[in-house]
Formats: structure tokens, sequence, C-alpha cells
């Protein structure tokens, strides 16, 4: 009974554990004409492609929890390293992330 307890418990804590990145996180914006998308990647020292970041975009609603689970004190940047998606945020939700990110704790960087 108490190795199950145990094991439960350890599940448990990973299940919850916070992540981080050592390189930071890159957000991607994807704008198309009926449909808005974020992408959250690890930021690395390898350009993304088109293909992946699009890959990767969800709704808003997904970014949410995956800034949910980042570590305190991660760093979020815009990224606008290739031409074919945009490097701007509407201002909607520019601060909207922003908020999330101070609630949270992380570090964020959305540009102008």
């Amino acid at each position: 009974m108490k190795l199950v307890l145990l094991i439960s418990i350890i599940l448990t804590s990973f299940a919850h554990a916070k992540v981080s990145s050592f390189k930071g996180w890159e957000l991607y914006f994807l704008e198309k004409k009926d449909s808005v998308k974020f992408a959250l990647l690890e930021g690395t020292n390898v350009l993304k492609s088109v293909e992946e970041v699009s890959s990767k975009a969800s709704d808003l609603d997904i970014l949410i929890s995956e800034l949910d689970n980042l570590k305190e004190d991660e760093f979020v940047s815009l990224s606008n390293r290739f031409v074919n998606l945009t490097n701007t945020i509407p201002d909607k939700y520019k601060k909207y992330i922003n908020e999330l990110c101070k609630r949270r704790k992380l570090n964020c960087f959305l540009g102008e």
C-alpha cells in the first residue's frame, strides 16, 4: 500500500512539473483570413521552418495552457525569424498575453 501511495505522489508531482528552456521560448503569431493561431516553441540556434511553426500552431486557449506550464522567470519573446509569418501581434492579443505572462511571472517580450 505504501509503495502505491509513493508512486502516486511521484506521478502527480511529475504531472504538475513546470518546464524551462535554456534559450527561452519563441512565440509565433499566425494570422490567416478567418483564424488566429499561436505557436510557442523552445528557443534554439536553429531557424524554424514555416512548416514546423505551422504544425505547432494552435488557438489562444492552448497558448494559455502552455504558458501555465512554464517555470517562473522563463523568457517568452515574439519571433520574427522568417518573412512568411507576421512579426507583429495585434494590440488586443499583445496586451492580453503580456498580462498573462506578468501574472505567471514570465519575462515577456512582444515588441513595441
